[in-house]
């Protein structure tokens, strides 16, 4: 897993703000509609839309398929 190095609960506000930042750099990078990304994170659209505006980081689950469907891209 790309982010074992990360603490499994985002509890303080710095891995808070460094998991939504991650969020929205992999987001931007994957540049899909909402549909499909949430194919691809298991989360519904409303909660996708909720991440960066409602104070709730993603899990490092989330942000692993994002970097898998990203890393997948490049590759092809």
């Amino acid at each position: 897993m790309y982010y074992s190095d990360r603490p499994y609960l985002a509890r303080t506000d710095a891995e808070k703000a460094w998991r939504t930042s991650e969020y929205v750099r992999l987001r931007s990078a994957l540049a899909l509609p909402r549909a499909e990304l949430s194919a691809i994170t298991g989360l519904a659209i409303s909660t996708l839309n909720q991440i960066p505006f409602r104070g709730k980081p993603p899990s490092l689950i989330v942000l692993e398929r994002m970097r898998e469907a990203l890393e997948r891209r490049q590759a092809a």
